[in-house]
């Protein structure tokens, strides 16, 4: 049994066998087309790269009203897909495609707090430290036994001198962990509560 398909590089139509169509290996109409698809990412305009990403993105969103889940691939719970021979989560391709492109070491948050939301409306731009301050007010960094708060009066500890090891068991944390504090490692965006 045969389907009718679109080529995704050239939009020529053509006819497929519906087990590859079942597999996914069916998106260009020739060897011709698949071998330039490699060639697409090297040679292609943003916009052109942006239309290919939304092709694929659509295919995938399922949009509602509130947030837009995601039925594609999935890597530690969030959606993937490729993006000029690499692969990206997918709420970073709908920010792409929605607003343009990211600046480098910029992350893409959600104020959902859905990680596989795709909505554009629930996504905003923020350096790392504003990420891990919003995840922490918000109550949903797993790995953070410190709140703001704790930081700050770690901060003010250290400041006045008092032994790494102290702050640590006052704290329930590794040594490591206040170290890593002094020196600026983690939580460098947090200042003293006396600043």
């Amino acid at each position: 049994m045969h389907n009718l398909l679109k080529c995704i590089l050239c939009s020529k139509e053509y006819y497929a066998q519906l087990c590859d169509v079942k597999k996914g290996r069916s998106k260009y109409c020739s060897r011709k087309c698949l071998g330039k698809s490699g060639e697409f990412w090297s040679k292609a305009t943003w916009e052109e790269k942006i239309k290919r990403l939304k092709y694929y993105f659509d295919k995938h969103v399922i949009k509602k009203e509130g947030c837009w889940e995601w039925s594609g691939s999935l890597l530690c719970g969030r959606g993937q897909l490729s993006f000029n021979k690499k692969i990206i989560q997918a709420h970073r391709a709908s920010w792409m495609i929605h607003f343009g492109e990211i600046p480098k070491g910029i992350l893409v948050c959600h104020t959902c707090d859905n990680i596989i939301c795709t909505n554009p409306e629930h996504l905003f731009l923020g350096t790392p430290s504003q990420n891990t301050i919003d995840m922490v007010i918000k109550g949903r960094s797993p790995r953070s036994k410190l709140t703001i708060e704790d930081v700050k009066e770690i901060k003010e500890l250290l400041k006045a001198g008092t032994k790494q090891i102290l702050i640590a068991k006052k704290f329930n944390v590794h040594p490591v962990t206040i170290n890593d504090i002094k020196l600026g490692y983690t939580w460098k965006c947090i200042k003293s509560a006396s600043l």
